[in-house]
């Protein structure tokens, strides 16, 4: 073999070495290089999609999936968004073990004339009488899933139960939020466009993905859970800070034919800021009250009726030791100058009444909302009703729905309106689907 062969054959190798070293690099480097997490794919099918949001929508999505329906829950609340509703912590329900120490009875007839009643004899009885009758069953369903008991009960007011424990409801919407993680795909991204329909019942939901494509689930059955339109800028309230209530349940609902009562109806509710837990009265003597804008207010009737009065936002200014630190939850204020700073005010701006109060000063902020007890008619199924009697495969719950409080708005009705109307639009929704 020539010495120039050699020479040929010794420069291949080594071309052949080196690239099978760099190949070897290139395979370790990129093996090593995590991939970008893929899209969410969106299921095609399902029992039963949930639009909803906050407690309502969760519940009606834990009680379709515990009956064995495949869900798939499109959340319309915020990232951001509060977990106090804004409702009173009072449950509503008749025959419960609570009650059984007092010689009175409270039947859920009682129960159904009593709501009926407070709104005015106008309510849809035959709902109404469902809810008390479910009430029982629906206050052990959720007690049963949270470590939250209502078991307060007095005997001049036998149908309201309340919790013992502090911020009872942000715990039961954190712990069914909790809960329904385990049971179905939630999504956050998707926006719904219109409701299918099929031979005269609904077929599914076309629905929008975050990059803009279109999708249609089928699906035997949809529930609407998101709030009815108490978000809307026309209110002149804060929106919900639990998220929902932008009306769009009521939109896809009315697009195809669905009849609506009561949208005008509206009552005012304070709530105390960041969170939005309820607040009802609160002892405002010898405190001093700050509008919006951070100037000096009285004040006016009710106290929503105040803060809407001040622009939709009240501060309260206490003395250290007030009775509001132990009604309402407060924050502490060193001087004037941190004052004026939450006022967003200037300190000479401020009045001279604040000199009679004692450092550190007390301030809550309070907001005001707007709940809704009209929207969609349903029937004592929850079932939603159209033109020629239900729509087949279309259900709504809470406070998307009217009848239940008739013309007027019960306050101590929201909370039990949200569960239980949940707790039965979820589960008839589940039985529909699998029929």
């Amino acid at each position: 073999m020539s010495r120039q062969r050699k020479k040929q054959e010794g420069r291949s190798f080594m071309a052949v070495f080196l690239l099978l070293i760099v190949i070897v690099f290139l395979l370790a480097r990129f093996s090593l290089v995590r991939k970008p997490p893929s899209d969410i794919v969106i299921p095609r099918s399902v029992d039963v999609v949930v639009v909803g949001s906050g407690l309502t929508g969760t519940l009606a999505v834990l009680a379709a999936a515990e009956a064995s329906a495949d869900v798939l829950y499109i959340n319309t609340s915020n990232e951001d968004a509060s977990e106090y509703p804004p409702y009173l912590p009072v449950f509503w329900a008749a025959a419960t073990p609570y009650q059984l120490e007092f010689e009175n009875e409270y039947i859920p007839e009682t129960m159904a004339n009593d709501i009926y009643s407070r709104g005015g004899s106008t309510g849809n009885f035959a709902q109404i009488l469902t809810v008390s009758l479910q009430s029982a069953q629906s206050l052990q369903w959720v007690e049963g899933m949270t470590s939250i008991t209502f078991s307060a009960v007095t005997a001049d007011q036998l149908g309201l139960h309340r919790s013992t424990q502090a911020d009872s409801l942000a715990v039961v919407v954190q712990e069914t939020e909790e809960r329904v993680q385990g049971f179905i795909s939630e999504e956050e991204n998707l926006q719904p466009i219109r409701l299918l329909m099929q031979g005269g019942r609904v077929s599914g939901l076309l629905v929008r993905a975050g990059d803009g494509s279109e999708v249609e689930v089928s699906a035997r059955a949809v529930i609407l859970a998101d709030g009815g339109n108490a978000s809307q800028p026309q209110l002149n309230v804060l929106p919900r800070l639990e998220g929902g209530h932008n009306g769009v349940g009521l939109q896809l609902a009315q697009s195809i034919g669905a009849h609506v009562e009561g949208l005008a109806q509206i009552v005012l509710q304070a709530v105390l800021l960041p969170h939005g837990s309820s607040v009802t009265t609160l002892d405002l003597e010898d405190t001093i009250l700050f509008n919006k804008l951070g100037e000096l207010t009285h004040q006016e009737g009710t106290l929503a009726a105040t803060i809407e009065g001040a622009g939709g936002q009240l501060f309260v200014v206490a003395a250290k030791g007030h009775p509001l630190t132990k009604q309402i939850a407060t924050q502490e204020v060193e001087d004037l100058k941190t004052l004026a700073a939450v006022l967003k005010t200037k300190e000479e701006l401020l009045p001279s009444q604040i000199e009679f109060l004692q450092e550190p000063y007390q301030v809550a902020i309070l907001g005001v909302v707007a709940l809704t007890p009209g929207g969609l008619t349903v029937n004592q199924e929850y079932s939603v009703i159209g033109k020629n009697g239900p729509i087949a495969g279309l259900f709504a719950a809470g406070e998307l729905t009217a009848g239940l409080h008739g013309d007027k708005a019960i306050r101590e009705l929201f909370l039990t309106e949200a569960i239980v109307s949940a707790h039965i639009a979820g589960s008839k929704a589940a039985s529909f689907a699998q029929r």
